[in-house]
């Protein structure tokens, strides 16, 4: 798969496991019957799916801090999205023109030219 793809993907993917995972954490949390089965289960699928989405993160093939930096950029516009689509929040003209400049942002850090690292020498 190119490389490209498989990058958006993963972030992709990264991005619906921390924010529905969150969301389902925070459903819990915001509701005052914590005792429903229905907000606990919410509770469990979403702390399931903070943890895969500390898994998918190594999945990449981007150094520890440039991968986060990055990502934040997807989660950003992310973030807006799952908003407007689980919760009918609408983002504003600020909220689309920031996501946009952050997303920029993503692209400079990720597909700026660099000289490859250096190869691994064997030795006996």
């Amino acid at each position: 798969m190119h490389s490209v793809v498989k990058e958006t993907l993963l972030f992709l993917l990264a991005g619906v496991l921390e924010i529905g995972g969150g969301y389902g954490v925070w459903v819990y949390v915001k509701h005052d019957d914590h005792s429903s089965i229905r907000h606990i289960l919410y509770a469990i699928v979403g702390s399931i799916a903070l943890v895969a989405y500390g898994w998918a993160q190594t999945l990449q093939d981007i150094d520890f801090g440039r991968l986060f930096a990055v990502y934040g950029g997807y989660f950003i516009l992310l973030s807006l999205l799952w908003g407007w689509a689980v919760d009918g929040k609408r983002p504003d003209v600020g909220d689309w023109v920031g996501s946009i400049i952050a997303f920029v942002g993503v692209l400079v850090m990720l597909y700026w030219p660099r000289p490859p690292p250096p190869t691994a020498i064997n030795t006996p």
